[in-house]
């Protein structure tokens, strides 16, 4: 079924996910009005709005789960239940100080990644509230990735630059500058974790082998 935001220009960020005690699929998107909804896939109808008066919404992301929804905003991250049972949300995360671009839960519900215009990668402790291990970037970072190990994860900045650090080492594994002053815009870890995936602004997408890591451009301008 198609659903119509009301606001459709003031979209800019979509998620979805089901609930944990229904069959019913939920769209939820957020953007420049201020404001989160969660719609009904089946019915179309917007089942709840939760406002959002701080900031407009850079990014939402469901966890594994399917319990958590993470706001990404500038310059902070908000946590909330994904069924919306109450208007406030559960944390907040404070430490960045401009806009945070990307975030993603772990696999065990208890750890998020979270990258930001400041050029900053952050890993939250969830129960603690806090972030316990930050990484730089020389240029404000757009993206983030992480392998299905759970302790590698994977971002991009806005001067082309991709890092790979190891977060148990606390240390750059390696770094990989398909195309200088190229920002990248997504960084994507295939499921079986064997390739690393790329896109920049100029519309290429770059493949690199995990283990080792090799490089080879797959087409030639087509847009990611």
């Amino acid at each position: 079924r198609l659903v119509k935001p009301s606001n459709l220009p003031s979209v800019h960020v979509i998620a979805h996910t089901r609930m944990t005690k229904s069959k019913n699929v939920f769209l939820i998107t957020g953007g420049y009005d201020h404001s989160i909804k969660l719609w009904d896939v089946h019915n179309g109808a917007c089942a709840r709005t939760l406002q959002f008066p701080d900031s407009h919404i850079n990014l939402l992301r469901v966890s594994p789960n399917k319990k958590w929804l993470a706001v990404a905003a500038h310059p902070l991250i908000r946590i909330y239940k994904t069924d919306f049972a109450s208007n406030g949300h559960l944390s907040e995360l404070m430490g960045h100080t401009k806009n945070v671009t990307s975030v993603v839960f772990d696999s065990f519900g208890t750890g998020l990644y979270s990258c930001g215009e400041d050029c900053l990668v952050k890993f939250w402790d969830l129960r603690q509230g806090k972030s316990v291990i930050d990484f730089s970037h020389a240029a404000p970072c757009s993206s983030l990735a992480l392998h299905p190990c759970q302790h590698i994860v994977v971002s991009g900045d806005n001067d082309g630059h991709i890092r790979i650090w190891d977060v148990r080492a606390r240390k750059c594994l390696r770094e990989m500058v398909p195309e200088a002053e190229v920002g990248i815009r997504s960084c994507s870890i295939t499921p079986d974790s064997s390739m690393l995936v790329a896109a920049n602004n100029n519309g290429t997408c770059f493949v690199w082998r995990l283990d080792p890591v090799v490089s080879s451009t797959v087409g030639s301008r087509e847009k990611a």
